[in-house]
């Protein structure tokens, strides 16, 4: 039998779930698809946001020979072979590929040329950002479609239409409040989770009664859409830092509590601390010192022991005075030198600790003799703030 999720999806544009931006009246790839002028695309979000969905969709209102390949199992030699085919018919072939971030350089590469002479509009579908799993070839040809997790008033739209779906087989079916915010809280906007959680508390529940103590049954473990070298890493490590940075303390918790929760090496975050306790805190001497214990506590014990010291570390970094003078200093330095705006070192500052060299005049500085051409008098590079 069929998944749940396959027999409700959305056969029209008018059917689909969220993503009003994309499909709502007047929105531009609407106007694309329903016009048939669709050109090479990426559509990039999250799972169960629909973008397969819209796929069908499109498949329905084309002209093109539509083909649909997934990334982990398609072949340059599949790419090649498709292409020729629609050739042969003298159609265009609008080749969707899921997955299209785990396309190999040299698979994008061979699109290349298709796409070029119109032979191959290209569809992609991927939960990775295009601009860093995508070659930028491929990207400059195509226009990107964000889509963005599903809100929760649709998301309860979904739950009903699963609801209706079992009542149509006269089955006694009735489910509690609390398990539907229990079922849109685990889903994170992705309505694909929605619906195969609630369909998996269907089967299993022996009255028709589905209570939040039976999907919790169900689905005990967090679902957090996470990979150490996407789009979540760098969000949340993005999310992390600033909300320390804007002295939001709770919010700060709130990302390191998520952050820890998804499989982030406790490591990769207390060293995150140790830079923003420098960067951001020396308003407060004893932020780095307290970020190293961190640090300390990460590498060494580990979790679950080490969250209470991390989180001890963000809340004083987060609630510290901002100051930024030693960042703002060294990078000012930095740039000077890096520009070309750089001395050699004058003698007065030079080494004196050697036979003959204060008749040099080597290390005059130290004693209190500053040399005109010192870079530090021109420039002010430390301010208070």
């Amino acid at each position: 039998m069929k998944p749940l999720a396959d027999i409700l999806r959305p056969k029209s544009l008018d059917e689909v779930v969220g993503q009003k931006h994309l499909v709502g009246p007047d929105a531009l790839l609407r106007h694309l698809i329903e016009t048939d002028t669709l050109s090479s695309a990426i559509f990039y979000g999250p799972p169960g946001t629909g973008k397969t969905t819209i796929a069908e969709i499109i498949a329905k209102h084309t002209n093109s020979m539509f083909t649909k390949l997934n990334a982990t199992s398609a072949t340059v030699s599949m790419i090649r072979k498709e292409a020729k085919a629609a050739k042969l018919t003298g159609q265009t072939l609008l080749l969707f590929v899921d997955e299209c971030h785990r396309f190999s350089k040299s698979q994008q590469d061979v699109l290349l040329p298709f796409i070029e002479n119109g032979d191959i509009i290209m569809v992609g579908a991927t939960t990775e950002n295009p601009m860093h799993s995508l070659t930028s070839a491929l990207v400059s040809r195509s226009h990107i479609f964000q889509f963005e997790p599903i809100g929760d008033a649709d998301l309860i739209g979904l739950i009903k239409r699963c609801k209706v779906y079992y009542e149509r087989s006269d089955q006694k079916l009735s489910i509690e409040r609390e398990a539907i915010k229990h079922i849109i809280r685990i889903s994170c906007g992705d309505g694909r989770k929605v619906i195969s959680t609630f369909e998996m508390a269907h089967n299993v529940s022996k009255d028709g009664r589905i209570t939040e103590e039976l999907v919790k049954t169900i689905s005990p473990n967090k679902y957090t859409v996470f990979s150490k070298s996407g789009d979540e890493h760098y969000d949340l490590a993005s999310a992390f830092q600033g909300s320390i940075q804007a002295s939001d303390a709770d919010s700060a918790v709130y990302w390191l509590a998520k952050w820890l929760e998804s499989g982030e090496d406790p490591r990769y975050i207390a060293r995150r601390l140790l830079v923003s306790a420098s960067e951001d805190a020396a308003g407060n001497p004893e932020a780095v010192s307290v970020a190293h214990a961190a640090f300390t506590a990460a590498k060494e014990i580990g979790r679950p022991e080490c969250d209470i010291i991390m989180s001890h570390a963000t809340i004083l970094i987060a609630n510290a005075p901002r100051n930024k003078s030693a960042a703002n200093a060294i990078w000012a330095a930095v740039r000077d030198v890096k520009q070309g705006r750089t001395i050699a070192v004058p003698k007065e500052m030079k080494d004196s600790h050697y036979k003959g060299a204060k008749k040099l005049g080597h290390g005059a500085y130290h004693e209190g003799s500053k040399p005109a051409a010192y870079v530090g008098i021109n420039k002010i590079y430390v301010r208070s703030k």
